[in-house]
């Protein structure tokens, strides 16, 4: 299984994300959205980038999803939706 913070540099999921336009690399969010099932990943890494591209707001993903996540992606899940609410108050880990 790949580690989340790798997921985006696998050369397929690349492939599928960037292309060249006008000579310049870009980032195309949408068009990975119809392709997450064709990138043979399994379940845990499906369910984490189509989570990460419902946050971007390219796909639409269910809440549900998040059963699929182990405890590091769902932190980054869960970091990523505090972070875009504006709010800095709530801690997302591990309490002592």
């Amino acid at each position: 299984m790949a580690e989340e913070e790798k997921l985006l540099a696998l050369s397929n999921v690349r492939a599928a994300l960037v292309t060249k336009e006008d000579g310049v690399m870009t980032c195309r969010w949408e068009s990975i959205a119809g392709r997450v099932y064709t990138l043979g990943l399994d379940e845990g890494e499906r369910a984490f980038l189509g989570l990460v591209l419902s946050i971007v707001g390219v796909q639409r993903s269910h809440l549900a999803a998040v059963r699929y996540l182990d405890e590091r992606r769902l932190k980054i899940v869960l970091q990523a939706m505090v972070r875009l609410a504006g709010n800095d108050r709530i801690a997302i880990g591990t309490r002592v």
